[in-house]
């Protein structure tokens, strides 16, 4: 499932859904995708974040370094590989820091840790399932893949990129 972050939206949506249905973008420019989701913060929602980043031992730069790029550049998803809770947090994490870069506030140096997707353990006992089997093989933001353009879905509500 996708997350849309927009203020007043904050709705999931299914992956096959938005494949079925064709909400998706195709774009040359990555930076494209990349403009949308800094203008996607409730700021108000991220109030934990701002707090967190707050707290973290300043860095001395703000280039903004590929891996963090790469944390950023993660759709929002729950279930699968990403469990129950999903990435939310992480990717919103990473996205925060290059947007407070971008305004010439330096990235921890211990970005990597603090953006990390880290997944739970899972618990021996209980009920037991077989792994889910993805039903997606469209790849996000493979430009081999999807010729010379990066790809995104888009919300159906607010019709901005996921």
């Amino acid at each position: 499932m996708f997350y849309c972050p927009r203020p007043g939206c904050h709705k999931w949506w299914h992956e096959a859904c938005l494949e079925q249905q064709n909400y998706s973008i195709r774009d040359r420019n990555l930076s494209n995708f990349e403009e949308e989701w800094e203008k996607s913060f409730d700021e108000e929602r991220l109030a934990d974040i701002k707090t967190e980043v707050r707290n973290l031992s300043p860095g001395e730069s703000t280039d903004i370094p590929p891996r963090l790029a790469a944390y950023a550049r993660r759709p929002i998803m729950k279930g699968g590989r990403y469990g129950v809770n999903g990435n939310v947090a992480t990717t919103l994490r990473a996205r925060w820091l290059i947007h407070q870069a971008r305004k010439g506030v330096a990235i921890p140096d211990k970005f990597k840790d603090y953006c990390k997707y880290k997944r739970r353990a899972r618990i021996e006992g209980g009920a037991r399932s077989k792994e889910r089997v993805r039903r997606s093989t469209m790849p996000h933001f493979e430009p081999e893949k999807q010729g010379p353009f990066f790809y995104c879905f888009f919300c159906p509500a607010c019709k901005k990129t996921i």
